[in-house]
Formats: C-alpha cells, structure tokens, sequence
C-alpha cells in the first residue's frame, strides 16, 4: 500500500513542481516524472538500504520520500533540458 501512496504523492509533486517551475511541457509527463522519482527513491532508500526500516502505509516518512523523489526528478530532468 505504500508504494500506491508514494506514487499517488509523487504525480501531486511532479505537478506543483512543475507549476512551481513553469515548465511548458503537458500535464501527464510531470505527473509520470513525479511518480517514477517518487516510486525510485522509495525503492531505494526504503526497500534497497532499508534507510527508514519499514514505514507505516501512510506516514509521515512515506510522503516525505515521495516529496523528495519527485521534486528531485522533476528538477533533474528541468535541469538537463527534458522537460522545458
């Protein structure tokens, strides 16, 4: 269930980021880029390094995860000239 709420928090991260930023690309490919940077960095810090143990389904450290994961995609792509 926390993977649903990581990538549910993601694609309402990669879409304010991408207000936040301006970027002229579509709605759908800031959502998708939320999603996918929430889902990887929760697969890598929590499942991979098991960095927070096991976070509950819907907690505080599973939204700050995906927060971060999407933010951090969003302007990873922003900055190597993918989204515009």
């Amino acid at each position: 269930m926390s993977w649903v709420v990581a990538i549910i928090v993601g694609a309402l991260i990669g879409w304010l980021v991408s207000r936040a930023m301006k970027i002229e690309e579509g709605l759908v490919t800031s959502v998708i880029a939320g999603a996918v940077g929430a889902a990887l960095i929760r697969w890598l810090l929590v499942d991979l390094l098991r960095l927070f143990g096991t976070p509950p389904d819907f907690g505080l450290v599973t939204i700050l995860v995906a927060a971060v994961g999407a933010a951090a995609l969003v302007a990873v792509l922003r900055a190597a000239k993918v989204l515009k």
